[in-house]
């Protein structure tokens, strides 16, 4: 059976600009997050190829004292990606992550994902990542970016959450990534083009202030 992830109208981009772009304003935020009521699930396969709908993909960046998780993607479903290295954890959102309520769907998909590929060791325990950032996850922006086959079928909903110094040092790998260190944007800026090329863009905006919306995902799920 083929996999299936939720797509949006490729519509909802005229609505934020119609090109290309980082769209960071609360108000654009808004009315993307709005216009997922809509959204539905469709095969894969098709979607790869399907330009009138965007696949949604929750892109989760995780930082401390000025310095970003990051790590290089080693083994994942994305082969386009590998070897890359990344400053944010998502993927597709999949029928496993439907519920009732639409505003829950991203939510659930996000911590989901956080929980698959890190973990926090702690006395020789593991616990879900998504225990220190649940409630601090903000959406810093919609990436949408169609200079390669990839990027035009796909638009990203940009997190952001600060952590707590003293749990850098707990946060492990668990799947689809190697490497994992924490470095200051001009370590980010050095890797040129082995830095896939979300992360960049989105580094850049976070750098440059990107404002983003005014509460946290959590409450957005709520409402």
């Amino acid at each position: 059976m083929n996999e299936q992830v939720w797509v949006v109208d490729a519509d909802v981009l005229d609505l934020l600009g119609g090109s290309e772009g980082f769209y960071s304003r609360d108000g654009q935020i808004r009315t993307f997050w709005n216009s997922l009521s809509s959204a539905q699930f469709k095969d894969r396969p098709f979607a790869e190829t399907d330009t009138s709908h965007k696949q949604v993909i929750p892109y989760a960046i995780i930082t401390s004292e000025g310095r970003y998780l990051t790590y290089e993607r080693s083994g994942g479903n994305e082969a386009r990606l590998d070897k890359k290295y990344s400053i944010g954890v998502g993927g597709h959102i999949n029928p496993e992550d439907h519920c009732s309520d639409w505003r829950r769907v991203v939510y659930f998909s996000v911590l989901r994902e956080l929980d698959e590929e890190l973990c926090v060791l702690e006395k020789g325990c593991r616990f879900p990542v998504s225990n220190l950032v649940y409630d601090k996850l903000k959406i810093k922006g919609v990436l949408y970016d169609d200079s390669d086959a990839v990027g035009q079928v796909h638009v990203g909903l940009i997190l952001h959450a600060e952590l707590e110094p003293e749990f850098v040092s707990t946060i492990q790998m668990l799947s689809e990534g190697k490497n994992l260190t924490w470095m200051a944007p001009w370590e980010l800026y050095e890797l040129g083009d082995r830095l896939e090329g979300w992360s960049g863009k989105s580094l850049r905006a976070l750098e440059a202030g990107a404002v983003g919306c005014s509460v946290s995902l959590k409450d957005l799920s709520e409402k």
